[in-house]
């Protein structure tokens, strides 16, 4: 039941029931809502709208200066990126980093010369236990890291240069937009101009092929798990900064992959992790499981009285098994449960830094919404 209320807290469909009476215009089919926290945030073309969640009052508006290609919650840290396409003829788009706890206030900008954004994924504002167990060395010295997928392809990994406060954490920069395409001060050549082209790129295949449309970051298992419109999936190892995986989906098996993520199970002593695939064919969604055969994982420390396990080393990636379904594709993710952890019990390490309970939950709209569970362990 936990497990479920859980699940229930993070479905898109639930809240935009929750939320239905705060729109401004009932009819505008347009409109979207998530919950952040206790915010309810609600957005359109290019106007953002803050609601506490408890009373439905409306704290702040905003519009921003272009059409919102993606809008990405960070509820952690009370941040929203908002990316939009820019009415500038100098660059293509703008990242805006708004600040909850200021009530949607602009704390940074970020312009892109070459691309659209078009994913979002938040990855550290500082850099914790688990972080420095999973990343490359380079990315530790970042304030803040996130990573930009790009209508080219290209992932960004950007340095959002904020701290805790949502203040810019240092002066390597006064400018109001931090430019991307012109960044000099890269910590290596791995990081050069920030980007790293994704292998739908690199193998010179059509544009329309490298358009990536989901990214998930997978920090015990040190990958990007990159998903693209053509049905492509790939795997970038975010220790060694390289791509490690491809499926190039030749037989077009799948449609369009909407939602990629990990599922760990629980006391299992094999070194392997599960992924779910979710792609959209026309009117039915196919979820599709693969297990990831890993050489070597370990319990880490992530804090004082708690230990997760990391995997490193990726060996095979085996199809387990595929349903489809009807409708189209909403959320789909993990909720996991872990035992509570002795401080000081290092015996029994494996047990405690892995589920004791692990599910995976998909929402799927037709005529009705409905919410599927698949419990890991009772597999």
């Amino acid at each position: 039941m936990e497990a479920l209320n859980a699940a229930l807290r993070r479905t898109p469909e639930i809240v935009n029931i929750k939320s239905a009476q705060l729109a401004t215009s009932k009819s505008d089919k347009k409109q979207k809502s998530f919950i952040c926290g206790k915010y309810v945030v609600q957005y359109d073309d290019s106007k953002v709208r803050l609601f506490l969640a408890k009373n439905g009052s409306c704290i702040k508006s905003i519009t921003l200066p272009g059409k919102i290609t993606v809008i990405e919650p960070w509820e952690d840290e009370k941040i929203i990126f908002c990316a939009i396409e820019s009415r500038k003829c100098d660059h293509f788009a703008e990242v805006h980093l708004l600040s909850l706890t200021k009530s949607l206030t602009v704390i940074r900008k970020m312009k892109v010369t070459s691309d659209i954004v078009i994913q979002i994924s938040p990855v550290f504002l500082r850099p914790s236990l688990s972080h420095k167990a999973a990343l490359h060395p380079d990315l530790l010295d970042f304030h803040g890291l996130a990573i930009f997928a790009t209508s080219s392809g290209s992932l960004l990994f950007v340095d959002l240069n904020i701290d805790d406060t949502h203040q810019l954490a240092t002066t390597l920069t006064d400018l109001e937009y931090l430019d991307l395409s012109v960044i000099s001060e890269v910590r290596s050549d791995l990081f050069k101009s920030n980007t790293c082209p994704a292998v739908f790129e690199q193998n010179h295949c059509r544009s329309s092929d490298a358009v990536i449309s989901t990214l998930t970051v997978a920090v015990q298992q040190s990958l990007i798990l990159i998903g693209f419109e053509k049905g492509q999936v790939s795997f970038y190892a975010l220790k060694e900064m390289r791509l490690i995986h491809e499926s190039p989906n030749e037989d077009e098996e799948y449609g369009a992959i909407k939602r990629i993520f990990i599922q760990e199970p629980g006391n299992d002593p094999k070194k392997v992790c599960y992924m779910w695939q979710c792609s959209q064919l026309e009117e039915q969604v196919q979820l599709e499981m693969f297990a990831l055969e890993f050489r070597r994982r370990h319990p880490t420390k992530i804090s004082d009285d708690e230990r997760r396990m990391f995997y490193s080393e990726l060996v095979s990636v085996g199809h387990r098994f595929s349903t489809w379904h009807q409708g189209h594709l909403s959320s789909a993710f993990a909720v996991e449960r872990f035992h509570e952890q002795p401080s000081d019990d290092w015996e029994d390490a494996d047990i405690y830094a892995t589920p004791n309970e692990s599910y995976a939950f998909f929402g799927l709209q037709e005529e009705k919404f409905r919410l599927y569970m698949f419990e890991l362990n009772g597999y």
